[in-house]
């Protein structure tokens, strides 16, 4: 009875005389344009044909009303659906990220004197560990923008298709958190096999029996940094079976939508290779908000090296947050070495390997982290 009442009100009111009934209520002032009343006419019609359904045959009505909140249910519960629902998300967290990030500013304008890393020079008072910082290889999402100009309109159309197909599918996509292509693929093999030199055997090697001569491997949460990891260390991983830790505060530092991860915080990502049963999801906190900024999970990622025990960290991550973090924490007071330089100015190249060590003040400058200029090492790639 409600239901016929309400469809009763609005036919009254909506019903056959929309325009009028919009005109009497102060709508138009004057007659609507020709082109809107087969609009107004229509919703009318639809209206007057639900009421007559209310009033005259509500089993009938009721029997409709169910098949389509069935219909809506068994779409909404279904794995496509959900996806589809999940990516149309990211992509918009991607889009705002985009727009309203301030991820692409680079240097110390967050710094006060006090936490500066020129603050630490000639500080005896310091803890000293290493890092080896391995940058992913190149992904999809390289792949259709960064190689030549001239035939980025082709692979951006084959691009845009794969990824239409990719949207029913939660973990897949082309763009959001770009995983890596053929030629990243090859790269982390090429890694692997370099792993037998003498000058990457602080990689090969887990290191000594106590936990200070070991060393730590964290991965960026994107799938491009895990799959560098499980394929380019495949050769130490199956030797040690150690854990990978899966760190957010590694995500890549740019505004672009193939930097936003598809995995939730406290998940692992959804890796297809032997060795993924070896990642920790323990310090995945999920995709970067929009208002942070690099250096905020920089400094995180420092606090927690430092609270370990390992005195080497092994991060595999992205040519555009490895540049911030030697801009962050290298000295700006005093002419920097060669190699030093070259880290501000420069990228890692795809599958490179990065050497050098990073002090932290134990008491009044405990804040503080300073990258040793002379101690970094280009181990293997060139700058690029």
């Amino acid at each position: 009875k409600a239901t016929v009442s309400v469809l009763n009100w609005g036919r009254c009111r909506v019903g056959t005389g929309v325009q009028h009934a919009a005109r009497r209520m102060g709508f138009w002032s004057s007659d609507p344009p020709a082109e809107e009343v087969p609009v107004m006419d229509a919703a009318a019609g639809a209206i007057n044909d639900v009421y007559i359904l209310a009033r005259y045959q509500p089993e009938l009505l009721v029997a409709k009303l169910a098949l389509v909140v069935l219909v809506c249910f068994v779409l909404g519960s279904s794995p496509p659906f959900k996806g589809l629902a999940f990516k149309l998300r990211v992509y918009c967290a991607g889009v705002i990220h985009f727009w309203a990030s301030r991820e692409a500013k680079v240097g110390n304008t967050d710094r006060t004197a006090v936490t500066r890393p020129s603050s630490l020079i000639g500080v005896s008072d310091v803890v000293t560990k290493e890092f080896i910082f391995i940058r992913h290889g190149e992904s999809e999402w390289n792949e259709v923008f960064n190689r030549s100009k001239v035939m980025l309109v082709p692979r951006l159309v084959v691009g845009i298709v794969r990824e239409f197909f990719h949207m029913p599918f939660k973990h897949q996509s082309l763009f959001l958190d770009s995983p890596l292509g053929a030629t990243g693929n090859k790269q982390c093999d090429a890694l692997a096999q370099a792993l037998k030199k003498p000058s990457l055997s602080v990689v090969a090697e887990q290191g000594g029996n106590t936990p200070q001569a070991r060393s730590v491997i964290f991965t960026s949460n994107l799938r491009r940094c895990v799959q560098t990891t499980l394929i380019g260390l495949q050769p130490r991983l199956q030797k040690t079976r150690e854990q990978v830790f899966v760190h957010s505060c590694l995500q890549e530092a740019a505004p672009n939508v193939d930097t936003m991860a598809l995995t939730p915080a406290k998940e692992k990502p959804q890796i297809n290779h032997p060795l993924a049963d070896l990642l920790d999801e323990k310090y995945n906190f999920g995709s970067k908000r929009w208002h942070e900024r690099a250096i905020k999970r920089m400094n995180i990622f420092l606090k927690f090296s430092f609270a370990r025990e390992e005195n080497r960290v092994i991060a595999v991550g992205h040519s555009l947050y490895f540049r911030k973090f030697f801009n962050e924490y290298l000295d700006d007071t005093t002419p920097l070495p060669e190699q030093a330089e070259m880290a501000k100015k420069k990228k890692v190249p795809n599958c490179g390997v990065v050497k050098f060590k990073v002090q932290r003040g134990k008491k009044t400058l405990v804040n503080s982290y300073r990258i040793v200029p002379d101690s970094i090492q280009l181990l293997h790639g060139q700058w690029s």
